[in-house]
C-alpha cells in the first residue's frame, strides 16, 4: 500500500508484522482483537507472533515494555496455534 502524495504530506505506514509487534508488546487489553486479527491476516501462530515482536524490538528493548513472557502467555491466549503445513 502506497501513501498519499500530496507537498508537504508525509505518512508513514509500518508493516502489517510491525503493527502486531507493536501491540503484542503494548499487552493492552484493548488490543486484543486487533492482534487476532492481524496473525489471521498474516496466516501466524502464537510462537511466529512473539517472533515478530522480538525481532521488532530485541529482547532487552521489549522487556522495558513487557516481558517477553508476558508477550508469549498474551500470543498463546489470543492466538489460535497454526497446523503444519498450512492445513487449518
Amino acid at each position: 500500500m502506497e501513501p498519499p502524495l500530496s507537498p508537504g504530506l508525509h505518512v508513514h505506514l509500518v508493516s502489517l508484522e510491525q503493527l502486531l509487534a507493536m501491540k503484542l508488546a503494548a499487552g493492552r487489553a484493548r488490543d486484543h482483537a486487533d492482534i487476532v486479527a492481524l496473525a489471521e491476516a498474516l496466516q501466524v501462530g502464537p510462537d511466529e507472533a512473539v517472533n515478530l515482536t522480538i525481532d521488532a524490538y530485541g529482547r532487552d528493548a521489549l522487556d522495558l515494555l513487557a516481558t517477553v513472557a508476558d508477550v508469549t502467555a498474551d500470543a498463546r491466549a489470543l492466538i489460535p496455534r497454526r497446523r503444519p503445513n498450512g492445513l487449518d
